[in-house]
């Protein structure tokens, strides 16, 4: 691919997370009136025709002469058609988020918060407000069975526990600080930030280590991890990691995802390449190769929504 190529994918993309998220492609393409096909074809380096390139500016209120050359435009405001007093304050966000892209993730959620406040699952409410217990994400090994029917007939009740949690927790200590992570092909830290890894033990005396985020929590409230148990998904996920996934999101074409098996309910973690009615197909990072499972012998596919390093 030739540099100026690359580096124009590269801004396609970075305009995309800014503005439709990390897992925003799908809503992007749509926006843009291209296939998710034809849109995944520009972040890998296909030039846009120039009614698409406008359009992306159109969309977003970016500079075009920075989408197409990387330098911007004198005086440009990275916003468009905002009033006077809102420009500055949106300009010094813009070059925050240029200079410190790791709080992306962190100020979409705030303005989320913002916007949504009122409207957020009164489950999600109540445990942001508990200290104790608040914003838990339970972690299962890749091999354990996840009762996700519990999460389903839980779905919607009012007294604010996580469906896949105990309901009497003796105690809770904080374990270790652990980094989660958007999940990077490159294996690289992308928007990483510190989170409590937690354990809690139950009345039963059984133990179970989770992690503490209210700011997945507040937009997933069933929100669980899965520990991941080869090396199939080096660099992106390293083994002993853990995946971040929720029932209500699911795969994404090209994206990582989590499978569970319908006969263990053990899980598997791979590249989600599409189905249809004969079979799932998923992908390996570390050698490429494609694996084709029988829709039958998949309970649940989930996409990953973040990754957790828990190495030491």
């Amino acid at each position: 691919m030739a540099t100026a190529e690359k580096e124009l994918s590269k801004r396609i993309a970075d305009i995309r997370r800014r503005h439709y998220g990390a897992r925003g492609k799908g809503a992007f393409a749509a926006q843009l009136g291209v296939s998710a096909e034809e849109y995944a074809r520009y972040e890998r380096g296909a030039v846009p025709s120039g009614e698409v390139l406008v359009r992306i500016c159109e969309l977003t209120g970016e500079d075009l002469q920075w989408l197409l050359t990387g330098v911007a435009a004198r005086g440009t405001v990275v916003i468009a058609g905002t009033r006077g007093r809102h420009q500055e304050l949106l300009a010094r966000l813009a070059r925050l988020l240029d200079e410190r892209p790791e709080l992306a993730r962190p100020l979409e959620s705030f303005v989320r918060l913002l916007v949504d406040g009122s409207d957020l699952e009164p489950a999600a409410k109540q445990r942001l407000e508990n200290s104790d217990h608040a914003a838990l994400i339970p972690i299962y090994a890749a091999t354990e069975p996840v009762k996700l029917e519990d999460a389903d007939a839980a779905d919607g009740e009012p007294d604010g526990g996580h469906p896949l949690l105990p309901t009497e927790i003796a105690s809770l200590r904080v374990a270790a600080e652990v980094r989660i992570m958007e999940p990077d092909p490159q294996g690289t830290e992308r928007n990483a930030r510190a989170v409590e890894l937690v354990e809690i033990q139950e009345r039963s005396g059984t133990s179970r280590l989770c992690v503490r985020d209210e700011l997945v929590t507040a937009h997933f409230p069933q929100a669980f991890a899965l520990r991941v148990n080869d090396d199939t998904m080096a660099p992106m996920i390293a083994t002993g990691d853990a995946v971040v996934v929720s029932p209500t999101v699911d795969p994404e074409l090209g994206e990582p995802a989590v499978c569970i098996d319908a006969r263990t309910r053990g899980s598997r973690c791979r590249i989600w390449l599409g189905s249809d009615a004969d079979r799932i197909r998923l992908g390996r990072c570390s050698d490429g190769c494609v694996e084709e499972v029988a829709p039958a012998d998949v309970l649940h596919s989930f996409a990953v929504l973040f990754r957790v390093c828990l190495a030491a």
